[in-house]
Parts: structure tokens; sequence; C-alpha cells
């Protein structure tokens, strides 16, 4: 038997017992369904435009004309006779309109909030409609690609189909540094806070990235610091404090956090943080951007991918609660994982690919999800200081923040009855599903030696991993958040 014949077989085994996994394991979240409270009447969430930045939340009216400003064929910029397609295929044929991209987003919506949970392919027809970053002078090996726009945002004029309201670009460092300025203006401290794994890091990265010609951030460890700009792999599972000589007070933390203490997750670095926090036992960060997964699939050492599914979703019980928890006094978003890239290591990684499939990332957002469900049904509204039951601490002391232009704008870094709770970010996810489309492009291009495959930009030899033109797009949602408010955005900007 070949090697091809013998890895066709693996690869057919591996999907095989994952999809019976996933179909066995999906049937406890219809537990307790009939006993939800009905939601009727309740304040929409596309309500709040700043949450909707994060959340696909509804179909956007306001800017529905641009939903078919930016047509690509569905199977990712890639002619159809260029790829075969079978069920784990991410992409549909045709083209779709603001029609087709109105009708995918309520199909997300209802997928999302049912038992079963959304798919990857429900996000496809998302990122099918974003503009491409990529040029092409010619056909074939002989192309040359170039970069025509170097965030996704940036190319769509800061409107994304998806998206009910405008996404300022902040593409210049002074913008940034200007809106931390401003909040210092009216707050003694600004404290931005990462946690998770490779992938949050590489946003902490980023963001620092994005003002670092203005700030020149110093980077501080448990021992030592050095400039932003020298950092290398030695510190790549450091804690790190960016801070700048020019912002006194203000700190951008991360801290490389894997949760994956499967044994004891309680007893976990991380847990026990978030558990300080959640208590009011220390004073929470004013942003809290966490992103977890993969290393709890990798240190799963299971033999089956039951196990593997079991313990996100135990892992999901002990962190959501605190999570949920935290976000009545602070702002939590957590990230939804940048799905694999299929042709980053071909031949290489066969059982790594079984276990990053879209399937597992697929699970472990349902479960995250239904946990948080569970939760917000339980506490609709955040209990007040003389709750005796289920009572949630009272956040320490906060500034509130006064905006800068606009009378009627308030500060989204700060939750309100209406929009606490975890803000789920699931916006970006079409945003990396098309960086993989470009990927997929260049490679059935037979441009896999070519820099451009090759660069961080896309990121297509990193199976795992954004790229930088994802990052900068999530980074640019982060700085609506912490900024519009603050700088006197328009109407129809998000965050405002």
């Amino acid at each position: 038997m070949n090697v091809c014949v013998k890895l066709s077989l693996r690869n057919a085994c591996v999907a095989a017992a994952l999809y019976v996994a996933v179909v066995q394991m999906r049937s406890f979240l219809s537990a307790g369904l009939d006993d939800r409270p009905s939601q009727r009447g309740a304040a929409p969430l596309h309500d709040a435009s700043c949450r909707a930045l994060f959340t696909v939340t509804d179909v956007p009216h306001r800017y529905a004309p641009n939903a078919s400003l930016f047509v690509h064929n569905r199977y990712g910029y890639v002619a159809a006779n260029n790829l075969s397609v079978d069920c784990r295929a991410r992409q549909y044929p045709d083209t779709c309109g603001g029609k087709d991209v109105a009708g995918a987003i309520q199909q997300l919506l209802l997928k999302r909030d049912s038992p079963s949970g959304a798919a990857t392919t429900d996000y496809s027809p998302l990122a099918a409609v974003l503009p491409s970053v990529l040029a092409f002078q010619e056909e074939g090996e002989a192309s040359s690609p170039t970069v025509t726009a170097t965030t996704r945002i940036g190319a769509a004029g800061g409107l994304l189909p998806y998206v009910p309201c405008e996404i300022a670009t902040y593409a210049d460092p002074a913008s940034v540094a200007a809106c931390f300025r401003a909040r210092l203006a009216h707050q003694d401290t600004l404290w931005i806070f990462f946690m998770g794994d490779s992938k949050i890091r590489n946003l902490f990265y980023e963001f620092l990235y994005r003002s670092e010609e203005e700030l020149q951030y110093h980077i501080k460890f448990q021992k030592g610091s050095a400039p932003f700009t020298t950092l290398d792999r030695k510190h790549m599972k450091l804690d790190m404090e960016a801070v700048s000589a020019k912002l006194p007070g203000m700190r951008i933390s991360l801290e490389f956090r894997t949760f994956s203490n499967l044994a004891y997750p309680r007893t976990s670095v991380e847990v026990v943080q978030l558990a300080r926090w959640a208590a009011g036992q220390e004073t929470p960060p004013h942003l809290l951007v966490v992103g977890y997964e993969c290393w709890t699939i990798l240190k799963s050492d299971a033999r089956e991918f039951h196990d593997v599914l079991g313990n996100l979703m135990d892992m999901h019980e002990v962190v959501v609660p605190l999570l949920y928890q935290l976000s009545q006094k602070t702002r939590v978003v957590v990230t939804s994982q940048n799905r694999y890239k299929q042709y980053a290591a071909q031949d290489e990684q066969v059982v790594r690919r079984g276990y990053f499939a879209d399937n597992i990332h697929e699970w472990s957002e349902t479960v995250f999800l239904h946990y948080l469900r569970r939760l917000s049904f339980r506490h609709p509204q955040p209990p007040t200081s003389d709750t005796t039951s289920d009572a949630l601490t009272e956040p320490p002391a906060r500034v509130t923040i006064a905006p800068a232009r606009n009378s009627q704008s308030r500060d989204h870094l700060i939750p309100t009855v209406e929009d606490s709770g975890v803000w789920w970010w699931d916006t970006s996810l079409p945003v990396s599903l098309a960086e993989n489309a470009e990927c997929e492009q260049l490679y059935f291009r037979g441009l896999r030696r070519h820099p451009m495959y090759k660069s961080l930009f896309h990121r297509c030899m990193d199976d795992n991993h954004a790229g930088i033109v994802t990052l900068a797009d999530q980074v640019t949602m982060l700085l609506n958040l912490v900024c519009n408010s603050m700088l006197g955005a328009r109407e129809g900007v998000c965050c405002g």
C-alpha cells in the first residue's frame, strides 16, 4: 500500500471517528431547553452597536447596500474547477448579493443559538463577500501576487457586510496614541489585559505594533525588562507588561496561559487569577481579552475523540462562570478560534489536523456558548448589592468617563445592565476564513514557494495561527472599543 493511500485512509478514519464523537457528545446540549425562559421582549443584542462589532447579531440594514460590493466566488476567490468539494468544504458555490448575505446571517444566528451550534460553513458566506487583499497580474505559476491593502477592514472602507456600524481604521499610530492620551486625561490608569495561548500572544504583539512608532513600548518581565522591538523566541512564553514613558498610567499586559491543567483545572494559575478578579479580591483590568482551546486539546493525551471533547467541556464548565461573573464589572471579550489551514502541512501532520479540525472548534464554541447562555438565563440582569442568593461580588470602584465631544456617547469599557456579560467575538472568524481562502488560492496557483506564501502577512505555512492581515483587523476592532467614545466618533461609527 503506497504512502498516499495510507494517508487517505488515516484521514478517513480520523474524520469518521470525529463525526461520531461530535454527534454523540453534542446531545447533552439539548437538555433543559424547554425550561429556558422566553427571551421575547428582551432588548435585541444589536441595539448595542459596540457589541455588534464583536458578535454577529443581526442583518445590518443600515449598510445593506454595501453587502454586494465585494462579490467573490464562494470557493474562496478560486475558480470552481480548481477545487474538489467534499463534506468538509467551508465554502459554497455561486455568488451572493445583499439578500444572500442577509439570509446567511439569519441562518447563522439560528444555528448559533440552537443546541447543535453554528458550523464553520455558516460563516463561510460572510467570508466570501469580503474584499480580497491580493491581486494577480497573470494566471498560474507565472502570476505575481501583490498586496492591495494591509487590512480587510481598510479594503472594505470600514464597512463589513455583517456589522451594522462603520469601523474606524486607526491606521495611523498617532491616532492610537491620541486615543490612549484621551482616556488617561479622564482616568488615572488604563489597563488592557490579554490572557491565553500563542494566538492571543500574536494578537498582543500586533496590538502593540499598531502604536509602537509613537509610544516605543518597554516590556517588563518577572525578571528584567527589554524594549518591545528586541523580543525574540526566548520571551514567547513569559508574562509581559508593556509600558510607555510617554503615557504613564497605561499598562498592556499578556499572561501566556494554556488552560490545559485538566487534572485540577480550578487550581491552575489562570483560573485562580480569574477567580480573584471575579470575587473582587483584586481590581480587574479595564479590558480583558481571552482566548483558549488548542492547548486544552493537545494536553488531553486522549486516545479517543470523546475524551478530547469531554476535556474541553470540563474546562469550559470551570472557566465560563468566572468570565461571566467578571463581565458584570469589566469588559470581557472572548475570541473564537481561527480555523485550520488545510494546505499548510499537507503530509506531515495528519493527526494534528484531526485534532484541530473544524468540528473540534465548532464543538468547543458550542459548549462555551451553551454554558454562557445557561448563566445568562439564571442571571438575566446583574443582581443588586443586597442580593443574598447567587449574588455576584460588587465591583471595585471604577471611574465613569465623560466622552470627549459627543454628549450622547458612553464608555463601552464600562458594562451596563444592557450590555454586560461576556462578549463572544465571532465577527473576526469570517475575516480569518478569508485569509485561509487566499492561502488556498496561492496554493492552487502553484505558489507555495513564493515569498508571499511564506510571509507572516498570511502565515500560509502556519497551520494553526492567523496572519498579520487578520490580526490587524482584530486590533482595529479592539481599538474601536477602546477609543471611539473617547474621541467623539460621529454617528454610525461602532462604539461611538
